[in-house]
């Protein structure tokens, strides 16, 4: 049972992500904040106790990347409706990330193609992503700090990684399918 425990706290932060979102539009950012801050420490309990414990399963492994996309995902909606983030960099943000799937579906459909490893300048990506979002939510809640100054560097960091590393995944994804076979017949 305890094998689960990695599985179920992922699943949790999954559940609870919606209502992180829902906060952050309706201008709660303190209970936000605090939400997140408890979704970042869960990411790294569940991912200790699964090295730790070697409680690593093929689920935890689809499920803990899945949630961090989400949590990231909503994190941009929210502060996007709250007016906090421009939703030129959440489109941004959006369309790399759909046509990264869209690719992973192409090339896992036509050429059978499954690996498709995340990228130093995606996890760079990521980083500033996160960032981003973190300063953005500070700057609601202590509008005259520092680090609230420091956000509209980090918004044009995030968009100048998330820009790169959709070109870097594109760069990659054409020569991976140049080497790769077509899996379907003539008749699909």
């Amino acid at each position: 049972m305890l094998r689960h425990l990695p599985n179920l706290i992922t699943t949790v932060r999954i559940l609870l992500t919606p209502y992180i979102g829902y906060l952050i539009a309706r201008g709660q950012n303190r209970l936000a904040f605090y939400l997140i801050a408890a979704a970042g420490l869960s990411d790294g309990l569940d991912g200790w106790l699964s090295r730790h414990f070697h409680w690593q399963s093929a689920l935890g492994a689809k499920l803990d990347p899945l949630a961090d996309k989400i949590l990231l995902a909503t994190l941009f909606l929210g502060l996007g409706f709250a007016g906090a983030l421009p939703w030129w960099v959440v489109i941004l943000s959006f369309t790399r990330d759909l046509l990264i799937l869209a690719f992973a579906a192409y090339a896992w459909r036509v050429h059978g193609l499954r690996d498709f490893p995340p990228s130093i300048w995606g996890k760079l990506s990521t980083f500033f992503q996160l960032l981003l979002c973190g300063g953005a939510l500070l700057r609601n809640l202590w509008p005259e700090s520092f680090l609230a100054a420091l956000v509209p560097l980090v918004l044009y960091l995030s968009a100048a990684a998330t820009a790169w590393s959709g070109l870097h995944y594109a760069l990659t994804g054409a020569r991976m399918l140049r080497g790769a076979p077509s899996v379907l017949s003539a008749g699909d």
